[in-house]
C-alpha cells in the first residue's frame, strides 16, 4: 500500500517535471532600428525589441523616432491551432517539451516631410490676402466669453425718477 503511493507520487512529480510550456512573444523590427516602441500605451523599449504576450487578441503598437513621422499599428497576434480547447492544455502542460510562438512584426518608418519655407511663406500671404478681401459681416456677433463664467446680465436702464411737486 505504501508502496503504490510513493510510486503514484514519484509518477505526479516525474510528469510535473516534465511539463512543457508555451513561450509566446513578438519581435519588433523597424527600419531604421533604434524607434521607441510601445505597446498598448507602454513603452517596452527601442526596435528591434523582444516583447512577452500572454494573450492572444489585438495589441496597439507605437513607433516614435525623430526625423520619421509617428506611426500607430493596430496588430492583431491570431492564435495558433494548438492554443484552442482541449488542445492547449496538452501543449501547455503535458507536452514535455518547450512550444515557441515567435512572431516577427516589421514596420518602415516614413520620413518626415520638410515644408519648403519659401512656399510656405507665399501661402500665408496668399491667405492673408484673402482674409483682407472679405466682406464685413452682416450679422452682429456676440463676443466670446469663457465658459466657466456666468454670462454677462446686461444692466437695467435707469428709470427717470419723478421730481416731487412744491
Amino acid at each position: 500500500m505504501l508502496n503504490r503511493r510513493v510510486i503514484g507520487l514519484a509518477s505526479a512529480l516525474v510528469l510535473t517535471m516534465l511539463s512543457g510550456c508555451v513561450e509566446r512573444r513578438f519581435v519588433i523590427e523597424t527600419t531604421p532600428p533604434g524607434s521607441k516602441v510601445y505597446v498598448n500605451n507602454r513603452p517596452v523599449g527601442f526596435s528591434p525589441v523582444d516583447v512577452p504576450y500572454t494573450y492572444y487578441g489585438k495589441y496597439a503598437i507605437t513607433l516614435e523616432r525623430d526625423g520619421y513621422q509617428t506611426q500607430l499599428v493596430e496588430e492583431k497576434i491570431s492564435a495558433p491551432w494548438y492554443a484552442y480547447p482541449p488542445i492547449d492544455f496538452i501543449a501547455e502542460h503535458i507536452y514535455p517539451f518547450k512550444v515557441s510562438d515567435i512572431r516577427r512584426l516589421h514596420y518602415d518608418l516614413t520620413p518626415t516631410v520638410r515644408p519648403n519655407i519659401d512656399e510656405l511663406r507665399y501661402q500665408a500671404e496668399e491667405l492673408r490676402e484673402r482674409g483682407r478681401n472679405l466682406p464685413e459681416p452682416t450679422i452682429q456677433v456676440e463676443p466670446a466669453r469663457n465658459r466657466n463664467q456666468p454670462p454677462v446680465q446686461p444692466l437695467p436702464q435707469p428709470q427717470p425718477q419723478p421730481q416731487p411737486q412744491p
